[in-house]
């Protein structure tokens, strides 16, 4: 066997072995359990009402948490886009970057969007 963590060869049973006794499930990468889908819309649910409740109820906190979803969003893909270009990955760092204007015209239209007397983004 070389230096890695690979042999130099198996035998067909060795190889039916390490299928049987593989997990069917990719092992997590930490020790958080795994959230079910209802389990994670249920976790950002309780966070947005949370929040609303904070604003007594107004619309107002809605658009503050989208623009800040958005915002994040947004820094993921253009960090993405500036990372592909260095790695010379031009055609990813295309989509990446197409992704982040697309982002950048969803937090300007919603910018625009008045959501009462409470709303310091929009300017009118």
């Amino acid at each position: 066997m070389s230096e890695s963590m690979i042999p130099d060869g198996l035998s067909f049973a060795q190889l039916q072995e390490m299928l049987e006794s593989a997990s069917s499930e990719p092992e997590s990468t930490n020790n958080k359990p795994q959230l079910t889908e209802r389990q994670m819309q249920r976790l950002i649910d309780d966070a947005i009402k949370s929040v609303n409740e904070q604003f007594d109820g107004n619309v107002f906190s809605y658009k503050l948490l989208a623009l800040a979803s958005l915002h994040m969003l947004y820094r993921f893909h253009n960090d993405t886009h500036a990372q592909a270009c260095e790695d010379g990955e031009f055609d990813a760092a295309l989509a990446w970057g197409r992704d982040a204007g697309w982002l950048q015209m969803c937090m300007n239209a919603l910018s625009n969007i008045n959501c009462g007397p409470l709303d310091f983004v929009c300017e009118d």
